[in-house]
């Protein structure tokens, strides 16, 4: 009975040393209280880290952009494909054009996208495709975090653009 609650123990701490047992921990950089719409509008791009990431999975350099507009519309450019097929770099690039809302995700906010149409898409599908991403930030400006495959596994991270004031006359 001593060797089984012994090996039981060895196996328990093997797991707990991997981190098999313990969920990621992004620390609290999730919006707790719903943002403003118009605090998200605007152009996002990778920051520099996630540039060199998209490098480093065989993705030849391209801009690339998420725009979200007032009307509730979305415009993505040149977004690494593995975004969508489970962190697995493809080589390809989705653009195109759909809806953004602020959603409830657990205790915090993030968006959903929502592509009707996925013909400028690297595999594009008949079906709509819908992808809920993160929101990083407790007030503006806040940055967009997409997860790729595994939650604990890679993540793209996008920065807002700031907006230039319009000349005076």
């Amino acid at each position: 009975m001593r060797l089984l609650q012994a090996l039981t123990g060895i196996v328990l701490l093997f797991l707990a040393l991997i981190g098999c047992a313990t969920p990621i921990d992004f620390g609290d950089p999730f919006p707790k209280s719903r943002p403003a719409e118009g605090d998200l509008t605007g152009m996002y791009r990778p920051t520099n880290e996630t540039r060199e990431l998209i490098a480093k999975g065989g993705y030849e350099p391209r801009t690339i952009s998420f725009e979200l507009r007032a009307d509730g519309t979305c415009q993505i450019q040149n977004i690494p494909d593995w975004w969508l097929t489970g962190g697995k770099p493809a080589g390809g690039f989705d653009s195109g054009s759909g809806k953004w809302r602020i959603v409830q995700q657990s205790s915090w906010w993030g968006l959903n996208l929502d592509f009707p149409s996925t013909t400028g898409f690297a595999r594009p599908d008949e079906r709509s495709r819908t992808k809920e991403i993160y929101l990083i930030g407790q007030t503006p400006p806040y940055e967009i975090m997409i997860t790729m495959g595994d939650p604990d596994g890679s993540r793209m991270y996008f920065w807002k653009v700031p907006t230039r004031p319009a000349p005076t006359p």
